[in-house]
């Protein structure tokens, strides 16, 4: 069975069964413990089954709106929902909204989506627990296999009770910004950018608003660009969420360029839950400040990147897998990276360096590595806090290479592991600079597939020999 398929069983039956996720399913199973009246759908069992037809049915002649109630906590869309009204359906959880499957609202309709503002975030555990990732939650979490698509023109979104912008397209987006410069947008569909040709700059050069992808994907974007920023978006300084990009193929000339796929410069921003696969490439041959990433090149300023991935053949001179470089208290939390890196200077499977004050948890990186200087399987230079993260990519460099880290300035890491066989190196970390690489365990590669190491929570981690070739696995962002 594909993998994909089988993780979305795997959670349609957690939802069902686990007392911690008691849900409301949407799905195509039976109709159970479920009444609705007047509009208004309400679980009376923390087990609640509501079939999608039964509500496409409903929604053919008025509004729905379902709720959780009966201890459930969770509405989880787990089989695709399609109506053709121009009728609205709204969902109110206790706790969370979880999209597995695909949304789509086809006939002008409207989608709100929200919770219930008497519970604090802290009260809601579910899968996805972990401080940081709760901190930036706003209780709609989208899921690989699940998107939110309106395929007809109009159509309304609100989330949270805020209203969002519906955009069709790249041109529809940068009209709508030029407008409401901090606005909520939001992706209407999917999008090929292909016909667009190759941006000479950044798309979306500056953004301020907030941009919900809705798990919906921008495929074939192409820049080729001599800025300073260089990305779907060059510099961003606010919030982006679900949005994917595929296939995409970002390329930066200038000397200190900070280029990534999705955002080239994030400033005191957030990115939530995004994607990208393809290639981001520094051609510059300058100095080490230029910095490339799969997703992000710079991330700084207490900016944060959580449950994020990315699966990009990165190269420059300080490159790394999801970021290029993150510093000056900015932090990373249930993320990963699979595609190879290659940098001249510092090279990391997952950032090239970390810097300042720089927090990375339950994170991991799969890909090759290469450098001239500083290589390492999940950074090529650690200069402070990362914890309960593990690498396996091969790690090459005629210079230091470490399992985890490359070149070491500082750190206080706790529970970080790399696989020795799959590596190629017995050393955690490369070179020292008045550090240590105490609580960095290098393991055989069936150990690491045995079993989650020591330290990694079973609340955000797990394992499956059929999903991530074995490897240990983020239950809030599952490889796709």
């Amino acid at each position: 069975m594909n993998a994909r398929f089988l993780f979305a069983a795997i959670a349609a039956v957690l939802l069902m069964t686990s007392p911690v996720l008691a849900a409301v399913r949407i799905s195509s199973d039976p109709t159970q413990n479920m009444t609705c009246s007047g509009g208004v759908c309400a679980a009376t069992n923390q087990a609640a089954v509501l079939n999608t037809t039964d509500l496409a049915n409903m929604l053919a002649t008025g509004d729905v709106k379902v709720v959780t109630g009966g201890g459930a906590t969770i509405i989880g869309v787990t089989s695709p929902l399609t109506w053709t009204s121009a009728n609205r359906l709204t969902l109110v959880a206790a706790c969370r909204i979880h999209i597995r499957a695909q949304i789509m609202v086809a006939g002008g309709g409207g989608l709100t989506l929200g919770h219930l503002p008497a519970l604090t975030k802290q009260s809601c555990l579910d899968d996805a627990s972990g401080q940081l990732a709760r901190r930036f939650d706003n209780h709609v979490q989208i899921f690989p296999a699940g998107r939110v698509a309106f395929s007809a023109a109009g159509g309304s979104l609100i989330i949270n009770g805020k209203p969002y912008i519906l955009v069709r397209s790249i041109a529809d987006l940068k009209k709508a910004i030029k407008t409401t410069p901090t606005g909520r947008f939001a992706l209407a569909d999917n999008y090929d950018a292909a016909s667009n040709g190759v941006y000479g700059f950044p798309p979306i050069r500056v953004f301020t608003g907030t941009l919900e992808g809705m798990g919906n994907t921008i495929s074939n974007l192409s820049v080729n660009s001599d800025r300073q920023f260089v990305g779907f978006i060059g510099e961003s300084r606010s919030e982006i969420r679900d949005i994917r990009l595929e296939n995409a193929n970002v390329v930066g000339s200038l000397e200190d360029a900070q280029i990534g796929t999705l955002v080239g410069a994030l400033e005191s921003g957030i990115i939530y839950n995004c994607s990208a696969t393809g290639i981001a490439n520094g051609t510059s041959n300058g100095e080490t400040r230029e910095y490339t990433g799969g997703l992000v090149g710079y991330a700084r300023s207490y900016s944060r990147i959580i449950r994020s991935r990315a699966n990009v053949s990165v190269s420059g001179i300080t490159a790394g897998g999801l970021i290029g470089v993150i510093d000056d208290a900015a932090g990373m939390s249930q993320s990963f990276a699979t595609g190879p890196v290659s940098g001249s200077a510092y090279a990391g499977g997952l950032v090239g360096a970390n810097g300042n004050f720089v927090t990375t948890t339950d994170s991991y990186a799969l890909g090759t590595v290469s450098s001239n200087l500083n290589a390492g399987g999940l950074a090529g230079e650690e200069a402070y806090k990362t914890e309960t993260s593990y690498a396996a990519g091969l790690v090459q460099t005629p210079g230091n290479a470490g399992g985890v880290f490359g070149y070491v300035l500082g750190t206080s890491a706790g529970h970080n592991y790399w696989d020795m066989d799959t590596s190629g190196t017995n050393q955690g970390c490369g070179e020292l600079n008045f550090a240590d690489c105490n609580n960095i365990v290098g393991l055989t590669d069936a150990q690491l597939k045995s079993g989650l190491p020591a330290g990694f929570d079973p609340d955000v981690w797990t394992q499956d020999p059929s999903i991530n070739n074995g490897y240990p696995y983020l239950i809030a962002n599952p490889p796709p």
